[in-house]
């Protein structure tokens, strides 16, 4: 979905299930409330609302869709983030995102940018893994064409930041 096409009471899903409301349109943002079928209909009154209201940026917008149908299109059509690639390589990275350890990964900008390492390999981030008390960060290998985890200290560090200054990424961390 687009951001013009959010609008107050607008209802839309995300690839996790989780179906949603919107409750206020930004500039460039969204606010929205989950709807979940277990509580009682009045937790979704408001404002205010008896439930918390959730930001969704622009890029978690393109994620949205109003229904399976719409969902699925989205995936197959020349618009998608990413074109070409096999529908294998786009299933492992979607499933990724539906994880819930991917949900309670405290820097998603982090996975947002691309990088490209020493090598000049460009490194697609897509999803994160638990590893002790760190986190691993699964990317997708763009040139060699291929799945690989890094830690993430070792991601920031030596991969370059493609369209954005690296102190202003690494800022946000």
């Amino acid at each position: 979905m687009k951001h013009s096409d959010f609008k107050i009471g607008t209802k839309y899903q995300t690839c996790t299930g989780q179906h949603w409301r919107c409750t206020d349109v930004g500039k460039r943002t969204i606010l929205a409330i989950e709807i979940k079928p277990e509580l009682d209909p009045a937790w979704f009154k408001g404002p205010p609302y008896a439930v918390p209201e959730v930001v969704f940026n622009e890029k978690e917008l393109g994620r949205a869709y109003r229904t399976i149908k719409e969902a699925i299109m989205e995936s197959v059509s020349e618009r998608s983030a990413h074109p070409g690639f096999p529908n294998d390589a786009s299933m492992i990275m979607m499933r990724e995102t539906c994880n819930p350890t991917y949900r309670e990964y405290p820097h998603k900008e982090l996975l947002e940018i691309d990088r490209v390492d020493t090598d000049g390999e460009i490194l697609d981030p897509y999803g994160v893994k638990r590893k002790g008390k760190g986190w691993i960060i699964l990317c997708l290998s763009i040139v060699r064409w291929g799945f690989q985890d890094s830690c993430r200290k070792r991601f920031c560090a030596v991969a370059k930041i493609i369209g954005k200054r690296d102190e202003e990424a690494e800022g946000n961390l």
